[in-house]
Order: structure tokens, then sequence, then C-alpha cells
């Protein structure tokens, strides 16, 4: 609480525990390439604020061989 009052943060903890449930890595295949994406939402924010780094929200994964 303390660090999302120094970031100007006020969670809707509600909101926050919806998308801590949610929060999931989907892999997509696109163009014969592999990518992984995440979707953030209102945690997101929370993370942010906490100093809590998420991989970023779109990335390039290496093919299995």
């Amino acid at each position: 609480m303390d660090r999302c009052s120094e970031a100007g943060y006020q969670p809707d903890w509600r909101d926050v525990r919806l998308d801590l449930d949610h929060l999931q890595e989907v892999v997509l295949e696109q163009d014969g390439k592999q990518r992984i994406t995440h979707p953030a939402g209102v945690a997101g924010k929370l993370f942010q604020a906490i100093g809590i780094g998420l991989p970023p929200k779109r990335r390039e994964i290496a093919a299995e061989t």
C-alpha cells in the first residue's frame, strides 16, 4: 500500500484480484513465428507501482527443433 501511495496509485483491489486471477501468457503463431503475449490490465499498474516487472507484452520465442 505504501508503494502504491508513493506512486500516486490507489488500486481498486477487486479489479486487481480479478486481473491476477486471469493473468496468463498466450502463445500465438503468426507468419511461421511464435509469439507470447499476456494481458496486464489493472494489475500491470500495481506491478509497476511496487517495482515488479512483467515480461514484454509481446515477444518472439524460439521455434522448437
